[in-house]
């Protein structure tokens, strides 16, 4: 009795104590400042520390207690975005990550990491989808974001310097609206996989992990992904209107999965180099200091399916 009381004292506390926790972090960057930005990327941390450690019922019920405390604090409009854009994609990514399969001598088989990345990518693609058929709704899509793009670059513009403003501020709204929405769930997509790896790598450090870290040497991307991207470029590019630049914006989507795709393939080699842990730092350094290597893992993740660069190396 005292052992089963202590394990759902513990579930509860935990489990409203990591709600709570988010829902706090949220508010801050909702009302704060702008140095409080910093915590709208660990706001999705205590939802995944909850879910990989006690399940997907202390992750849903973690999320709701954040949307209750985000209600709460600044009313029901800033729930929102805390509801559409931060919970499901925990809650998607907890129950695909807890599922397992008995496998041979008696082992575990855990959900792979590609088939999660792959789900990750379609949370982003359905994020777009919805995004876009709201803003269809009430007049356009590319035209709305068009304008708001044109507002926050008139914004930025107010605040810089006169030597550091755009040379010319329409050629940049209308680069910058182009993939505005793809790159923002994107952006979205990102911060979900580095809370998902925080969580689990502090949970396995503190023997609290429910399953075995996921190594990301062994993401075999889906084909589903490359298909989406090519898809997304080709008919983006072709059809016009709204229907084009939809399509067109699921390309950054689907581009994430291609990055982590590039990682895997540099985890292996740096394993076969030996431990060259430095070559790791490096190039996660460089992903996040400049463009360019992001484009190349892109583009190497995107030929992995069909070169098998990794089972080459691991092969020689």
């Amino acid at each position: 009795m005292p052992s089963q009381w202590s394990a759902s004292a513990r579930f509860w506390v935990t489990t409203l104590g990591a709600g709570l926790l988010s829902g706090l972090l949220y508010l801050m960057v909702a009302r704060g400042s702008l140095w409080m930005l910093a915590l709208f990327y660990f706001v999705q941390l205590p939802l995944f520390l909850a879910g990989l450690s006690l399940g997907l019922t202390a992750s849903a019920l973690a999320s709701a207690t954040a949307a209750a405390t985000a209600l709460l604090g600044h009313g029901w409009l800033s729930v929102l975005p805390l509801a559409l854009a931060f919970v499901p994609p925990v809650l998607v990514i907890v129950r695909q990550a807890l599922l397992s399969r008995p496998a041979a001598e008696g082992r575990v088989e855990w959900y792979p990491p590609g088939l999660l990345t792959g789900w990750l990518v379609g949370i982003g693609a359905a994020m777009v989808l919805a995004v876009s058929a709201v803003l269809l709704l009430s007049g356009g899509v590319e035209s709305q974001v068009t304008d708001l793009t044109r507002h926050t670059i008139d914004t930025i513009q107010k605040i810089m310097p006169m030597g550091a403003r755009f040379a010319d501020p329409e050629r940049a709204v209308v680069e910058a609206a182009a993939f505005m929405p793809g790159i923002i769930v994107s952006f979205l997509l990102v911060i979900t996989a580095v809370n998902a790896s925080l969580a689990q790598m502090a949970l396995t450090r503190l023997g609290m992990n429910l399953r075995p870290a996921p190594d990301i040497a062994a993401l075999d991307l889906p084909v589903a992904v490359v298909l989406m991207f090519v898809a997304a470029m080709t008919l983006g590019l072709l059809l016009p209107g709204d229907l084009g630049y939809v399509l067109r914006n699921l390309a950054p989507v689907a581009l994430v999965g291609a990055v982590l795709s590039g990682l895997a393939v540099v985890h292996t080699v740096v394993r076969q180099l030996g431990s060259r842990h430095w070559l790791l730092v490096a190039v996660y350094i460089a992903t996040v200091l400049v463009v360019w290597p992001v484009f190349m893992l892109a583009a190497l993740g995107l030929a992995e399916p069909f070169l098998k660069l990794r089972r080459r190396l691991a092969g020689a």
